[in-house]
């Protein structure tokens, strides 16, 4: 089961923050947006990844050292998944994965005229919620429910939050609102310095990945 948790911040993106945007679709679905391990060239990645970026909003660079950090916490933390019996079965770790999509191809909203900034969040939860049951990422957490993914659109001016049980009984929505609400005042607007946008996504994600690595009680998990 998934929470979700939105930051929604109304943005005017410049074609100076993005690193030539590679050709193909300027909006997707869920179910046009690529799987970073089984077509990670299609993320805009040179190797199955944690980030799946298709349009290039973030530099190669940038891109690179936000994967390597998500790797970290992956690789760093241990999941306590009570799969059967009295004894956890843990394995590690936390997957957390970012989504980026120059703009959100409407599905679950078509039929709203309307486009405000709720039908976007609407959209943004359908869109994180769809993608982390599809993708192979989503299917490796399926027993432990430990994803979770942070999703920007580009256009809409969504950064959004969604995570699953396991990974929220650390990462509440209470620490996801802080974790943001910290990141605007140093990086909001993400136009007015190029790379911010980029320095954003890797302060929330790091502040993510110091959370997920705290120890939870084993008694919590019984609850």
């Amino acid at each position: 089961m998934w929470t979700v948790f939105l930051l929604i911040a109304c943005v005017a993106m410049t074609t100076s923050e993005v690193r030539g945007q590679l050709p193909g679709r300027s909006k997707y679905n869920v179910k046009t947006f690529p799987d970073p391990i089984d077509r990670y060239q299609a993320c805009g990645r040179p190797f199955p990844s944690f980030v799946c970026d298709p349009t290039n909003i973030l530099s190669e660079v940038a891109a690179n050292l936000l994967d390597d950090d998500l790797k970290k916490i992956y690789n760093e933390t241990t999941v306590p998944c009570y799969s059967s019996g009295p004894r956890a079965s843990r394995r590690r770790g936390y997957i957390v994965m970012v989504a980026m999509v120059p703009e959100m191809d409407r599905l679950h909203t078509v039929n709203n005229p309307n486009y405000t900034i709720n039908v976007r969040y609407h959209e943004a939860q359908f869109f994180s919620y769809y993608l982390g049951n599809q993708l192979k990422w989503g299917k490796h957490s399926s027993q432990c429910n430990e994803m979770v993914i942070i999703f920007y659109s580009q256009q809409d001016g969504v950064l959004y939050t969604s995570t699953q049980s396991t990974a929220r009984r650390l990462l509440t929505d209470d620490v996801v609102r802080t974790v943001n609400m910290d990141a605007m005042p140093m990086y909001y607007p993400f136009t007015r310095n190029k790379g911010n946008l980029a320095d954003a996504i890797t302060y929330i994600a790091r502040r993510y990945g110091d959370v997920l690595r705290e120890e939870v009680n084993p008694a919590q998990q019984q609850k």
